[in-house]
């Protein structure tokens, strides 16, 4: 009698490894893509975010780019209309374009040059050329909700490279840096903190 229980016993597991191990059950693994320079590179469906498939440039206006002290007081400094690095001689940045993929994916053309400053190296004078590596034309990825994005890859950035949520030197960490936006219609405002204690960077881009 002990021998029929046991067989019985054997046959019912085998079953239920047989049935767990049916070959037929689908396997799940996340969508990939961009190169995002090694940390960027799994993707999601971004096709609900208000972004989603949407393309954007600095606004080629005095005022598009301001840092302050708070979110409401961005008073130290504002792209100006005139003098030195002002808004007219910005061509370079300003047809910079940033574009948010609904597959998660986000990329940055800069074109032939692009605005440079002298925290990029010693041999970068302020004003038009060349992009300068990692904050060139590139693909990484992106997510985000209602109210913020974040961006993933080396060298990855909007509007702006060297601000980012630790330092303005153009190296953030697992470089990844989270942003606020507000979306008006053809006008995406962009916040960003966390580079000095309160302070603010302000963005604002144009659609494409």
């Amino acid at each position: 009698m002990n021998l029929l229980k046991k067989g019985i016993f054997f046959l019912l597991a085998a079953t239920v490894i047989v049935a767990c191990s049916d070959d037929d059950d689908p396997v799940v693994t996340p969508p990939t893509g961009g190169d995002g320079g090694g940390d960027g590179d799994t993707t999601v469906d971004m096709s609900d975010h208000p972004l989603a498939d949407s393309s954007w440039s600095l606004a080629a206006e005095a005022g598009a780019l301001k840092v302050g002290p708070s979110k409401t007081d961005l008073s130290w400094w504002a792209l100006p209309a005139e003098g030195d690095g002002n808004v007219t001689l910005r061509t370079c940045q300003t047809d910079d374009v940033f574009t948010f993929n609904a597959d998660g994916t986000y990329s940055v053309a800069l074109g032939d040059d692009t605005w440079l400053e002298t925290w990029q190296g010693t041999d970068v004078a302020e004003g038009c050329g060349a992009a300068v590596a990692p904050h060139a034309s590139g693909d990484h990825t992106w997510s985000g909700d209602g109210t913020t994005f974040t961006l993933v890859g080396e060298g990855v950035f909007i509007a702006l490279s060297k601000a980012n949520n630790q330092n303005q030197t153009g190296t953030p960490d697992a470089n990844s840096i989270q942003y606020e936006f507000a979306l008006d219609g053809e006008t995406l405002e962009v916040y960003l903190t966390g580079f000095q204690d309160g302070a603010y960077w302000y963005y604002k881009l144009s659609k494409q």
